[in-house]
């Protein structure tokens, strides 16, 4: 039978599969890096887009200050079942930025809402670090992020 999950011995599951028991581990790996909850947003933004608590929701675009930013595809999703988007609130994810983003730059909130600019060390408002480099107007990169509430 093929839709039998073995208690014991190594194997390959494809598809998804719906436990309805708690599942006991020892580890656990995920394809991605950033941790993420699912927020509701007053309109759906693009991967990358930085986002603050407000609005008619629980996020907007950032203007003042920033929350998190949408994740394209979160290691970990908490709040999964609510409506809304996934906001990447620690880890790996691409950045909507504007401006050449050297490899480790500190970036921040740039004057434009929602994009992210390199910023230097000690700003106030500084987000996280450039994992990559882009030497194009706008675009996105790979940024190891943190944010306060």
């Amino acid at each position: 039978n093929t839709n039998i999950v073995h208690r014991t011995g190594s194997e390959t599951i494809d598809g998804v599969k719906t436990f309805v028991q708690e599942i006991n581990g020892t580890s656990l790996r995920a394809k991605w890096a950033d941790l993420a909850e699912v927020y509701a947003t007053d309109i759906d933004y693009p991967v990358g887009t930085l986002v603050q608590f407000g609005g008619s929701k629980e996020m907007i675009i950032a203007t003042s200050e920033v929350n998190g930013v949408i994740s394209s595809n979160p290691a970990l999703l908490m709040n999964g079942a609510e409506e809304g988007q996934p906001i990447a609130m620690v880890g790996r994810v691409p950045v909507r930025v504007k401006g050449p983003i050297s490899k480790f730059d500190y970036i921040g909130l740039s004057d434009e809402p929602g994009v992210a600019t390199r910023v230097e060390k000690g700003s106030e408002n500084i987000i996280g670090r450039a994992l990559e480099e882009s030497s194009t107007e706008y675009g996105l990169v790979l940024c190891s992020v943190r944010f306060q509430l």
